[in-house]
């Protein structure tokens, strides 16, 4: 069972349910996305505080829905072969 950590409210993991939800979609801006929540989770180990919350999920989710390759690779880079 997730559950929210005293430092954690649902405020927070609605903002980023809702953040997720409208920006972490195929289109043009999504390679800006990335390299914002890139940097974003560029010192943290989930979204929101120090445990999984619904919102690491569902980003995990969306981004899995996503075209894996043409997350990973630049255009014009060779995907690995495995």
């Amino acid at each position: 069972m997730l559950r929210l950590s005293a430092h954690t409210t649902c405020a927070q993991v609605d903002q980023w349910l809702g953040y997720i939800d409208k920006e972490v979609v195929m289109g043009s801006n999504l390679e800006a996305v990335l390299s914002a929540l890139n940097k974003y989770l560029a010192f943290r180990s989930y979204m929101i505080g120090s445990d999984l919350t619904v919102a690491d999920l569902m980003l995990w989710g969306q981004l899995q829905g996503e075209a894996p390759g043409r997350i990973l690779c630049k255009p014009g880079s060779q995907r690995p072969q495995g």
